[in-house]
């Protein structure tokens, strides 16, 4: 990372364009904006807009040790983003971090109780573990040749989103398990085409290539409880 300063960690409230704000439908943001500041009170600033004005707010703590000064303020600095949050993806890594506890149950259901009712916990190549207000279970992925797992969590929180983009919040709550693991399903194929290339963004899949993938793959395996 080429910061301190960098041009990220500029951004102030000034640069925000808070009416294109109004006109989405969901709000995303991660920690890495939030390390220093002004960005970090812009991040914050602009999580706090997307609520109040009734949009969908997910959030990915996307934790990087060598940009926080020390652990302390990183943790939190993270959790302090989390009363906005709608939707929360994080690492079994980052569960730990944010709840003190890497157990699935119970880091998810601490978090649950903050009012966060969709949460993913990414697993590598376990798939993901997930919670929400129909349930709880893991979810397999899918086994493809590895290359470099780089932006594999922001390709399954993508497709998550690409989904959730078409539903309102309480349509989100309300979805059936069965709906809900179909779009996991989509999110790991999307999550696992990733890491078939190398680079973040130019490894990022097609609608085309998700689809062929999930047609013809067959799932590492299938837990549910």
């Amino acid at each position: 990372f080429y910061r301190n300063p960098g041009a990220d960690l500029m951004l102030s409230s000034e640069d925000v364009d808070y009416d294109l704000i109004k006109k989405a439908k969901i709000f995303h943001f991660g920690s890495v904006s939030m390390t220093k500041g002004p960005s970090r009170e812009t991040t914050l600033a602009a999580a706090k807009f997307a609520k109040e004005k009734g949009l969908i707010v997910s959030y990915d703590p996307n934790y990087r040790p060598p940009l926080w000064n020390n652990i302390t303020e990183a943790k939190t600095v993270i959790k302090s983003g989390l009363k906005y949050v709608d939707i929360l993806k994080v690492s079994q890594e980052e569960l730990e971090l944010i709840t003190g506890t890497n157990d699935l149950d119970k880091g998810t259901a601490s978090l649950y109780e903050q009012g966060i009712q969709v949460i993913f916990v990414t697993l590598g190549p376990e798939g993901c573990y997930y919670r929400y207000p129909g349930g709880i279970g893991k979810m397999a992925t899918y086994k493809v040749k590895v290359v470099d797992t780089t932006g594999a969590g922001d390709a399954f929180l993508g497709g998550i989103l690409y989904w959730f983009s078409q539903l309102t919040l309480q349509e989100i709550y309300k979805l059936s398990l069965s709906e809900l693991r179909k779009i996991i399903n989509f999110a790991n194929g999307m999550g696992a085409l990733t890491t078939t290339k190398k680079g973040g963004i130019p490894a990022l899949p097609s609608l085309e290539e998700v689809n062929l993938l999930i047609g013809n793959l067959h799932l590492r395996k299938d837990d549910i409880f």
